[in-house]
């Protein structure tokens, strides 16, 4: 349970590689058209109060 916290507050990586979107979908008000590159920023996701 340590080490799952230790990674969450910590991770090994903050930014994992980018990804490409295959499809179109919506994030909240946003349209993500296929092609776009998306990061995805784990140092933030884990300091989340509501996750």
């Amino acid at each position: 349970m340590v080490v799952k916290e230790t990674f969450r507050l910590h991770p090994p990586v903050p930014i994992l590689p980018s990804l490409e979107a295959m499809r179109e979908f919506k994030v909240g008000q946003f349209d993500i058209l296929p092609k776009t590159r998306i990061l995805v920023n784990v140092w933030a996701i884990g300091r989340d109060p509501n996750g």
